[in-house]
């Protein structure tokens, strides 16, 4: 009962007292919780064996140190890891939009969402539907780049929904539900879906309406993408965050960004902070 007692008291200091803390700081702080135990074997097996409880306290402080560092490694490589998922998920496809979308007018951010989703339609129902699929998904981030800085191009409410809409079909088209390693188009086309409320052009009126599409993105992403590519796609669509008022910005992803992934959220805020400078 002594042994489990006197465990119990070295991890709740190891717990409580800063990782690099000295030898003195722990034997002042072992005597301290040693004065404060009532008289008993407990205290007298503790006060006979001082030295060794004040090692067993610094070796747990030590393991601490040296899982904090390996934690701060892999932090550091998974960053590195999704940094270079974006770069091959952007240079990866090539900038012209092809033959798949000739006499489309790519100033018009309509037009060339419904010309996709005409393509994804067909696609499905094609022998091949994962190359047409990727055709037509190339051909829309060609002429609607999800890394444009500042609001290239803007979208109405209707043109939002759409976008909503057809993520599932791209998805199908493409054959990334339930893989873990998902292609440079998709990648690209889950960044323009994800930046998409950022461009949406509305009155203060309807900004309820932005975050109900944002919400809807996010969700169905939530159920097609793994976090790691939907962290990935975040990373692209955030470098378009050109818009005035990070609170807005911030209010108009969070939807779609706490619905797809917890972590993704946390990475945007980080983003936004970054892009911001601070501000």
């Amino acid at each position: 009962m002594a042994d489990a007692s006197i465990d119990r008291l070295i991890e709740a200091l190891a717990a409580k007292l800063p990782a690099k803390a000295t030898r003195q700081t722990v034997e002042l702080a072992l005597r301290a919780a040693i004065d404060a135990v009532p008289k008993s074997q407990l205290r007298d097996k503790l006060l006979l064996k001082e030295g060794r409880w004040v090692r067993a306290i610094l070796q747990r402080l030590a393991e601490r140190i040296e899982n904090e560092v390996q934690d701060s490694a892999a932090a550091v490589e998974q960053e590195a890891a999704e940094q270079e998922e974006v770069a091959e998920g952007v240079e990866g496809l090539a900038p012209a939009p092809g033959a798949a979308y000739r006499g489309i007018d790519g100033s018009s951010p309509k037009d060339c969402l419904v010309h996709c989703r005409q393509l994804l339609h067909e696609a499905l129902v094609s022998v091949n539907p994962c190359a047409r699929g990727t055709e037509a998904v190339q051909g829309l981030v060609s002429l609607l780049a999800p890394e444009a800085k500042g609001p290239a191009w803007q979208l109405d409410l209707t043109t939002l929904d759409l976008v909503a809409q057809m993520v599932p079909t791209a998805a199908t088209a493409l054959g990334v539900v339930g893989q873990q390693e998902t292609p440079a188009a998709w990648k690209r086309f889950q960044g323009l879906a994800l930046s998409a409320p950022l461009h949406a052009k509305v009155g203060a009126a309807k900004e309820d309406r932005v975050k109900e599409a944002s919400a809807r993105i996010g969700g169905t992403l939530a159920l097609l993408a793994c976090p790691r590519g939907a962290r990935a796609a975040l990373r692209i669509g955030i470098a378009c965050c050109g818009l005035p008022g990070t609170a807005k910005r911030l209010a108009r992803l969070a939807p779609v960004a706490r619905g797809a992934d917890v972590q993704l959220y946390i990475a945007l805020s980080r983003s936004i902070v970054k892009n911001d400078g601070g501000a």
